[in-house]
């Protein structure tokens, strides 16, 4: 019965980041509502870590639906290969605190500001899963992504980050 009294729906969507769709009088997208002028400030260790980056620096972080201690140790050994052979600094969200064999130019942190990290200067590139928020503060820090999707919904998003030539 509720169904039918609803006169408005807020959609957590962005029309510029999607492909066309109908959409009624009703629905309003309001894409992009989480974010806010006045971001939480980067705690000082990883403004310090982030302003050292003569290089750049890379953000990793798969989301926080998806635990680091479920993906199989080998794909974590390949990220940590392959971040050893980069010049530019990483900066990998994570609840692990210790992963073997880690190079001196990534750092581990279990939270951050994402927003703020994105919009750093020295931020050059976003290593995501392609969620809704996260592609939202990549387009609006305009941080070009590499999408890693474990659902539907993120490969949809990568998709179509891929058609807007960003990712």
């Amino acid at each position: 019965e509720m169904m039918k009294e609803i006169a408005i729906t807020l959609t957590n969507t962005q029309r510029t980041l999607e492909y066309p769709r109908p959409y009624t009088p009703n629905m309003i997208p309001i894409g992009g509502g989480h974010m806010s002028t006045h971001m939480t400030p980067l705690p000082q260790d990883l403004k310090n870590f982030m302003d050292s980056a003569k290089e750049g620096m890379i953000y990793f972080s798969l989301g926080t639906f998806i635990p680091a201690r479920v993906i199989p140790s080998e794909y974590i050994q390949a990220f940590v290969s392959v971040f050893k052979k980069l010049p530019q600094k990483v900066l990998w969200k994570t609840e692990l605190e210790n992963i073997p064999g880690l190079s001196e130019n990534v750092r581990l942190t279990k939270w951050a500001p994402q927003p703020a990290v994105l919009s750093h200067p020295n931020c050059l590139l976003f290593v995501t899963h392609g969620g809704l928020f996260s592609q939202n503060e990549a387009f609006y820090a305009a941080i070009p992504v590499v999408g890693i999707p474990f659902f539907n919904e993120q490969r949809h998003n990568m998709k179509f980050y891929e058609h807007l030539r960003v990712g």
